[in-house]
């Protein structure tokens, strides 16, 4: 996914308390920074070119970081395995 501020990809990074972030790779020329995982799906409301993922005490939900933006979805389960293939 790439940064909305100057177009740079966006990649996993520690804080120093050793959670996960995600941070512009053109920092220190931009320091814009998310705590949900980037998803790389435009957003159907308001048109943002990614979604995130939070999770919740309920679960997963996808939802849009734009401020303002209200869009929410849950996130897919996981594809069940195939039963009984045979092979």
């Amino acid at each position: 996914v790439d940064c909305p501020r100057c177009g740079a990809p966006l990649g996993a990074r520690r804080s120093k308390r050793g959670r996960t972030f995600y941070g512009c790779s053109a920092y220190p020329k931009c320091d814009f920074t998310l705590w949900n995982r980037p998803i790389p799906e435009p957003c159907p409301a308001c048109g943002a070119k990614f979604l995130v993922e939070k999770r919740l005490k309920g679960g997963v939900k996808i939802q849009c970081a734009t401020e303002g933006c209200e869009y929410q979805r849950d996130a897919a389960p996981p594809a069940p395995a195939e039963a009984g293939a045979k092979g």
